[in-house]
């Protein structure tokens, strides 16, 4: 019951809430400010216009990544719009089955985002992170250690190696590691950063995971990597079964098309070494 009085508050807009769960169905929380996590266990939640100041003792800002305790099911349906989410320890958003659209995802301690099934990202933007000063974060745009049905699409990855006081493994980081990659489209976005930009493919020391039906074209790329901008350690040593991912019509910034030279996307630059 103080759950639900919780949740019609917020919707009233009478309080802005410092973090908590969301447990009623077709929530629509907007214009809130938040200072600790906010957990999403309800179907078809929207989250809009809100700000999100986590320290890094909170490991997420929004983590919408629950199961149904009655049916065992996950919760669907979430969409985060056109929020500000700053900070947290391991990464901003953690979701699945979910849009994550138009948001400004920066200064985390660790990832921008963590992400699983039938997932879209699109037009936002992530800039600096790994702003933990303990430890040693490995810092991902976007993390997925397994999915089906994602897309990752006008995104902007400001993630540059040279960036002081910041932190970048990858723009994205994509693995076949704890379930099988498949349908994923990766396309229109801008990558600058990473010791790589995109590590995918890599299935884990197991290799009992497959990747299939994956896309990544039309993208634009910057030079402030530290090695390259493609890589998959599957290909190189693992129990990797099939390489199962396309590739086409990826660019420099400033338009030139990366199909030649020491940077030859379409031989995943690094594969060999």
């Amino acid at each position: 019951m103080k759950k639900l009085f919780f949740a019609m508050l917020c919707l009233m807009g009478v309080i802005a809430p410092a973090f908590g769960d969301i447990t009623t169905d077709g929530a629509v929380i907007e214009d809130q400010h938040f200072t600790g996590q906010l957990n999403i266990k309800a179907n078809n939640v929207t989250i809009r216009r809100c700000t999100f100041d986590i320290s890094f003792n909170s490991w997420y800002g929004i983590h919408a990544r629950h199961w149904d305790q009655n049916t065992g099911k996950p919760f669907t349906g979430t969409l985060i719009e056109d929020c500000d989410v700053k900070g947290s320890n391991s990464a901003g958003i953690y979701a699945h089955h979910a849009t994550i659209r138009r948001c400004y995802v920066h200064d985390s301690g660790a990832d921008a985002m963590k992400i699983e099934d039938n997932t879209t990202v699109e037009y936002c933007y992530v800039t600096q992170l790994g702003k933990k000063t303990t430890g040693s974060p490995h810092c991902d745009g976007i993390q997925s250690r397994g999915g089906s049905n994602l897309i990752v699409r006008h995104n902007i990855f400001a993630m540059g190696i040279s960036e002081p006081g910041t932190k970048s493994n990858a723009c994205l980081m994509f693995s076949a590691e704890v379930g099988d990659m498949r349908n994923v489209q990766i396309y229109g976005n801008r990558f600058e950063g990473g010791n790589y930009s995109i590590y995918f493919g890599e299935t884990g020391k197991t290799g009992n995971f497959v990747n299939e039906n994956n896309y990544i074209h039309d993208n634009y790329f910057g030079p402030d990597f530290k090695y390259g901008v493609l890589t998959s350690k599957s290909f190189r040593g693992y129990n990797y079964r099939q390489r199962r991912v396309s590739i086409d019509r990826n660019y420099w910034f400033d338009g030139t098309p990366m199909n030649s030279g020491p940077f030859d996307i379409n031989n995943w630059d690094g594969d060999s070494k």
